[in-house]
């Protein structure tokens, strides 16, 4: 079982998640990595959210306010987070951002471009790009998440990353106050431009997100759930287990 110093839970999570989490259901296969797992979460620190009553505040509440029988554990409280600096132009500052770096500039050199996305019409066309990519991913070694993509035209900050005016991601994001939720966050492609957009599309997120007054952006995905590829980006590029606390 792999293990890690005592003093960071944190990391220790990450290596026993990314040890466990991807054949379900695990925590049958695994009991007693996820009583472990239950542990390191209870170290973990719980960060206090307050939304308001916006559809959108409403939307990251209902997420993060998850329950069985009206009780949270820690296991409930779980999220994967990313802590947004204050400054803008800061996020991708420092060692830990290097490899985001280097993504992005491979993006932009190999032409990539990006826009926000307004136009009804357009947001469907790739929506239904989305749809067919969740089915193509049916047969692959994870079972994505369901995703109602109708139910993502109502949320407001929209972005999409392009080549030779071929979409390569689309970024779909909740925001209420100080906190965001990535609904969809997806390449259409395999390609090395795809991959190496994805740093790009996070450095481009996180720099609206911090304009707009932004400090926690959360995934929609249980990094419970989360499969091995998706996890290792994640923490790339700066996202962690964390918990919240709704109030």
């Amino acid at each position: 079982m792999p293990t890690t110093p005592r003093e960071d839970p944190e990391s220790e999570l990450h290596e026993l998640l990314s040890a466990y989490a991807q054949v379900q259901p695990w925590e049958l296969r695994h009991p007693l990595a996820l009583v472990r797992i239950v542990l390191l979460l209870a170290r973990v620190p719980v960060t206090t959210c307050r939304l308001s009553g916006s559809s959108e505040g409403q939307l990251i509440g209902h997420y993060l306010d998850k329950s069985s029988f009206g009780i949270r554990t820690p296991l409930h409280q779980a999220v994967t987070s990313l802590e947004l600096p204050k400054e803008p132009g800061t996020y991708d500052r420092g060692r830990a951002r290097a490899t985001q770096r280097r993504h992005a500039r491979k993006a932009l050199k190999a032409g990539v471009t990006w826009t926000y996305l307004s136009d009804p019409a357009e947001k469907e066309r790739l929506l239904d790009l989305a749809d067919r990519k969740a089915a193509a991913d049916l047969g692959a070694d994870f079972q994505p998440e369901v995703v109602n993509f109708a139910d993502m035209l109502g949320t407001d900050l929209w972005l999409a990353a392009w080549l030779d005016d071929e979409p390569l991601l689309l970024s779909v994001t909740a925001v209420d106050g100080e906190w965001a939720m990535l609904r969809y966050f997806c390449s259409f492609g395999d390609s090395k431009a795809a991959s190496s957009t994805r740093y790009l599309m996070t450095g481009v997120l996180a720099e609206e997100l911090i304009s707009r007054g932004v400090r926690h952006l959360v995934d929609n995905k249980s990094p419970l759930r989360m499969p091995r590829g998706v996890r290792h980006f994640a923490r790339m590029v700066g996202f962690r287990t964390r918990r919240v606390r709704v109030e």
